[in-house]
């Protein structure tokens, strides 16, 4: 490998791992920012989903940006982005201003993103692509696993401000290396329909500010109807401009593979579950009253599978196919989201065992899914059908937010109601959650079994898709 090549794979990990670590190093700091700018449960819950949110509405735009401009200048310009951004979230007086300046980060990641695979593609050909795309995401995933523990000592050493500002370091670093090593990668003229694009944005931000602000209000009221008239109008106008468009961002057609219906369905509802995250990391603290450096231990946990575990899963599908480790998968996060709904208040062992379980369970189910989706999908439509892939997962998480907050409250006020302690109802609620969670991964288990086993009786349309690729 020449000098020049490892130099721009210096420039993508940096890159990477701050978006990685960002994404895990923030709910451990939520109790102490919820307190320190004085801001409700719901408007914590607003730091994470704007900025998932923000990612998923602007991922399209990132990656067309990328294809019209270059993906070195989309890739320099988001991480700049991002990391102005970060600025931003750290300087926040006010809750409104750490939400806005957070979904700002969003924009920044979705311009990233779509980047990074490109980047590594063209700068790395043949075979040797895949050890560095493994080499990068390992790097990335040990900061992911490691935010909660960095952001657990900044938050309790220092201040919570800091989770935020050192990302300019690693950002400065980036932005230098990638400017004079990183290569021009061709541009594309790609067309996109915007249309669609905007029928999207309406319903992924109708569907959400219903689940996450709905709470709070009345069900006959104006706030309500309107909210899901819209979610309800715009996704039928969007699903019904998909099927007839010639360049779609979501190939309808791609659904009637059995197999790419599976990976879907694993891969949309486990990342849902896996938002799980940010509640158990408010919730080791404000409930079970560990410290924000020992909850950042106990959650770290939980990413030790996601770790380590990959190469077991790929080995295993490599091995038996698929349904065999994606099986295992789901039975341990199934079992760890029923182990934690019996045991609400666990020991510190069996908690981290249970978050261990959990770890390795997630890593099982994803790894296999995405190695199945690329050998699934003809070659004609794999910038779509991982575009796809990409756009369901992210919105998934962004709904996990929104809907795990929104049962919870429901449970945690009914408790309330029948002159419960603060404690008790949030240590109901923790334990309805997680038994509601492993009812929809038993769900899920049953839909990608049957859906594994089921054969696609038709041959994918070979056209390209071009709102993705």
């Amino acid at each position: 490998m020449d000098f020049r090549k490892i130099l721009s794979l210096v420039a993508i990990i940096p890159a990477q791992a701050m978006i990685f670590a960002d994404q895990s190093i923030l709910p451990v700091a939520l109790p102490t920012i919820r307190k320190s700018l004085a801001a409700s449960d719901l408007q914590a819950e607003w730091t994470i989903n704007s900025y998932l949110l923000f990612t998923t509405l602007f991922s399209i735009i990132g990656g067309k940006i990328a294809d019209r401009f270059g993906h070195r200048f989309t890739f320099i310009l988001g991480i700049f982005l991002f990391a102005t951004a970060s600025i931003l979230c750290g300087l926040s007086v006010h809750i409104d201003m750490l939400i806005a300046a957070r979904a700002f980060q969003g924009i920044g990641a979705a311009f990233v993103i779509p980047s990074l695979q490109s980047l590594i593609a063209f700068v790395f050909p043949g075979k040797s692509r895949g050890k560095i795309v493994g080499l990068s995401t390992s790097v990335a995933s040990l900061f992911g696993i490691s935010g909660p523990l960095i952001g657990g000592y900044l938050t309790e050493e220092l201040s919570w401000h800091w989770i935020f500002w050192i990302n300019w370091p690693l950002a400065l670093f980036s932005i230098v290396i990638s400017f004079f090593f990183l290569p021009q990668t061709p541009k594309q003229k790609t067309k996109i329909d915007y249309s669609a694009t905007i029928l999207f944005m309406i319903f992924a931000t109708s569907a959400t500010i219903l689940f996450m602000d709905g709470r709070g209000w009345n069900i006959f009221s104006i706030a309500t109807i309107g909210s899901i008239i819209t979610t309800i109008v715009s996704l039928y106008f969007l699903l019904k401009k998909e099927k007839k468009s010639p360049h779609p961002f979501l190939d309808l057609s791609l659904f009637k593979n059995h197999t790419f219906k599976a990976i879907n369905i694993s891969i949309a509802l486990t990342n849902f579950t896996l938002m799980l995250g940010m509640f158990r990391a408010m919730y080791f603290q404000t409930t079970l009253g560990y410290s924000p450096s020992q909850a950042g231990l106990i959650t770290f946990s939980s990413g030790l599978g996601l770790f380590f575990m990959p190469v077991v899963g790929g080995f295993l599908s490599d091995r038996f196919g698929p349904k065999i480790p994606t099986s295992l998968g789901y039975i341990f996060v199934i079992a760890s989201c029923i182990w934690l709904g019996l045991e609400s208040t666990p020991a510190i062992v069996p908690l981290v065992a249970s978050l261990i379980l959990f770890g390795i369970g997630i890593s099982f189910i994803f790894n296999p899914s995405y190695t199945t989706a690329m050998k699934s999908l003809p070659p004609s439509k794999l910038g779509i059908g991982l575009g796809m892939i990409s756009t369901i997962r992210t919105f998934s998480g962004t709904m996990g937010i929104a809907m795990i907050g929104f049962g919870m409250s429901i449970v945690a006020n009914h408790a309330l109601a029948k002159h419960a302690t603060a404690r008790i109802a949030s240590i109901d609620s923790f334990s309805f959650i997680h038994f509601a969670m492993a009812a929809l991964m038993t769900i899920a288990f049953m839909l990608t079994l049957i859906f594994y086993h089921r054969k696609s009786k038709h041959n994918l349309p070979e056209f390209p898709g071009e709102g993705w690729d």
